[in-house]
């Protein structure tokens, strides 16, 4: 009777907010825990060039593949995300941003099929089979990216690479990615690296 008209006594909103507790509190009980011991690896990160333009050439492979087929299978989309940077280094301020690319590739577990399928810009057909490892490889393993013309770099300045992948949660409700900011949705935390080179 008392905690009835405590609550009545507030104000719409702290009532809405406490309607909504439990659910939040569900939502991290239920929210699994990213998966322990994987890594993004970096085969080869090389910088080139191409028809005039900077480039970025990699390849990358997924650590204990089969904890990541573990969770998809487990349901959901994941989304392989890479970002490049490239910026010309200063000294009494902060780095110049040169130019930024990201590129977001999808994988996922179709359980009617019994097969994972994989994409990523630049390449039209989604791959699909009964391993995930395969098609990470054959997506993944040489990737050539632009970045640039090299007419905005300027001679006599140093530049620096900055590349960053991580394989993150792509079917969480915006809701919730909005409520708990602080929640990390990464099942594998982003993984980074730097290139420095003169020009």
């Amino acid at each position: 009777m008392q905690i009835s008209r405590i609550l009545h006594s507030l104000p719409a909103s702290r009532r809405f907010l406490l309607a909504l507790l439990p659910f939040l509190c569900a939502a991290l009980l239920l929210h699994p825990a990213p998966a322990r011991a994987q890594h993004l690896i970096l085969d080869r990160f090389l910088l080139a060039n191409n028809a005039q333009s900077v480039s970025v050439r990699f390849g990358l492979h997924i650590d204990d593949i089969s904890r990541v087929e573990e969770e998809l299978a487990n349901g959901g989309e994941l989304g392989l995300v890479v970002q490049v940077t490239l910026k010309r280094k200063r000294t009494a301020w902060a780095d110049a941003t040169v130019a930024h690319k990201e590129l977001v590739g999808l994988v996922g577990y179709d359980a009617l099929s019994r097969q994972f399928h994989a994409s990523r810009p630049g390449v039209e057909k989604i791959l699909r089979g009964p391993s995930l490892a395969p098609l990470i490889e054959k997506l993944w393993s040489d990737v050539e990216l632009d970045m640039a013309p090299w007419s905005v770099l300027e001679r006599g300045h140093d530049y620096l690479l900055d590349f960053e992948m991580r394989l993150a949660r792509k079917d969480v409700p915006t809701w919730l990615r909005t409520t708990l900011f602080f929640w990390s949705w990464d099942v594998i935390p982003p993984t980074t690296y730097r290139l420095e080179f003169a020009y």
